[in-house]
């Protein structure tokens, strides 16, 4: 259960409202095959909610076309990690190399806005201002993307130096002014480079087949293995510089297969061991 069904007719203070879209994939559509073109996006889509996926703190509502709408809980710690996320997401299209999947580039707009929602199980419905306002900050946004927030959400922010790349804009949203910030996508690409903590990730080898004692690895389950392992470590943006960790119990072979998968991709490869040193399994960026 998510913290959103926690919730019954009630009203939810303090809630972060993402909304995204995806722009240009009409036009790409037209000039790509449409099995090919739906196999993308899916891939596309899949890749935004591995950003989300088991965490608590949001409810994710289904992809309406290219359109995605994600609500955080009223924790204020979740404003950082929202940002965070919002930047990761404008440069998800191309996260395994400097080339896009896609014949043409695609670009992904979106708004966050911060306040009160109202959620009515009786119609299975959330009824808010702040999702409004996200939508409009999204569609707000350039065409060829970017991230826009309202001022409520960066009061919450902690870390000050996140707002960095984020210029000044004035936008108006039913005959009203907002003060929002605004991060283009050539700003965004430094992002990671000034975040630390996103450039390092530690993946548990047995907590991908079973956290407890007497677990085995069944080698007919290894693309589930694969995907665990790949939704730990989160997107890889272009140029950056990311260092994956291996560590706790686990066969050869799944240790082996982890390996390959993360060549070309990981840009430093690491076993972490309990007793020894660790072990550098390849390293690019040195």
């Amino acid at each position: 259960m998510n913290w959103l069904e926690l919730h019954e007719n009630v009203k939810i203070p303090d809630v972060f409202i993402l909304n995204l879209d995806i722009a240009g994939s009409t036009k790409i559509s037209s000039v790509s095959h449409p099995a090919e073109h739906q196999s993308r996006m899916k891939e596309l889509h899949g890749r935004i909610d591995n950003l989300f996926a088991e965490d608590k703190r949001f409810y994710s509502d289904s992809w309406t076309g290219d359109g995605l709408v994600v609500l955080f809980s009223d924790n204020n710690d979740v404003a950082d990690d929202l940002i965070g996320k919002a930047i990761e997401i404008l440069l998800i299209e191309k996260p395994e190399s400097n080339k896009s999947f896609f014949p043409e580039p695609v670009s992904i707009r979106v708004g966050i806005a911060m306040g009160n929602i109202y959620f009515s199980r009786d119609i299975g419905d959330i009824i808010c201002e702040p999702m409004n306002i996200a939508g409009k900050l999204q569609k707000a946004c350039p065409d060829d993307g970017g991230v826009l927030i309202n001022e409520n959400v960066m009061n919450y922010i902690k870390d000050k130096k996140l707002l960095n790349g984020f210029q000044y804009k004035e936008v108006l949203i039913n005959n009203k002014t907002h003060i929002c910030n605004f991060l283009s996508i050539d700003a965004s690409k430094v992002y990671p480079k000034r975040l630390g903590q996103h450039n390092k990730v530690e993946i548990n080898v047995q907590e991908l087949y079973g956290n407890y004692p007497d677990a085995k690895a069944d080698a007919k389950k290894i693309n589930e293995y694969l995907k665990k392992a790949k939704m730990i470590a989160g997107p890889f943006p272009p140029n950056t510089k990311k260092e994956v960790v291996l560590t706790g119990r686990g066969p050869i072979w799944l240790y082996l297969v982890l390996a390959r998968e993360f060549h070309g991709v990981a840009a430093k490869l690491v076993y972490s061991s309990p007793k020894e040193e660790d072990v550098v399994i390849y390293d690019h960026v040195s």
